[in-house]
């Protein structure tokens, strides 16, 4: 009603989950660092490093720095496991993490780590299904930071362009990767 975004960060989901007693929040695309004026280093970075509940996600979003993002958590000793980071919808460089899910075997295992310094599981989109044309992920950085300019909100801007540009293949392929990280976590 107020026209704000109803939209909940990773860090958000950490926060209520922390609150329920619930040690493994889920979600698709996170924050990292980046160029963003008004999240530099997301918010997402410094809850995994504080709240004691593991992440399940795709990947920080393409638009951020992903070996940035990477350094400042091992930097921190927020354990980092999956394969290596290749990007969120787009395929991008391999980003190499430090550990894998086999370190990860179970619940209890996953718990822990989140208590003691932080856990990101990475489970990305197959490289075959997210978008190909790296053009678009550029028009969609210079979409949002052009509404940034303007005083507009960087994400809401990007994220519609990229939606616009796919002809809403984005959405679909964000709420896919959501539900398989899902079932993922269902079976942790």
């Amino acid at each position: 009603k107020a026209g704000l975004s109803a939209s909940l960060t990773a860090s958000g989901t950490m926060a209520v989950c922390e609150e329920l007693g619930i040690s493994l929040a889920v979600t698709c695309g996170m924050g990292g660092v980046g160029q963003i004026k008004a999240e530099q280093i997301c918010v997402d970075l410094p809850a995994l490093a504080s709240i004691p509940v593991a992440l399940l996600a795709s990947s920080p979003k393409d638009m951020l720095d992903i070996p940035a993002t990477i350094r400042w958590l091992t930097d921190r000793n927020v354990h980092v496991a999956g394969p290596a980071c290749t990007g969120w919808v787009f395929n991008g460089d391999p980003v190499p993490v430090p550990e894998t899910w086999a370190d990860y075997p179970d619940a209890d295992t996953i718990c822990q780590a989140a208590k003691e310094d932080g856990l990101l599981l990475l489970n990305p989109i197959p490289a075959e299904r997210r978008i190909q044309d790296r053009t678009i992920l550029a028009a969609a950085i210079e979409a949002g930071l052009r509404e940034e300019a303007a005083g507009g909100d960087y994400h809401p801007a990007a994220n519609t362009e990229i939606h616009r540009l796919t002809d809403g293949y984005s959405a679909r392929l964000q709420l896919q990767a959501f539900i398989d990280n899902l079932h993922l976590a269902k079976s942790l």
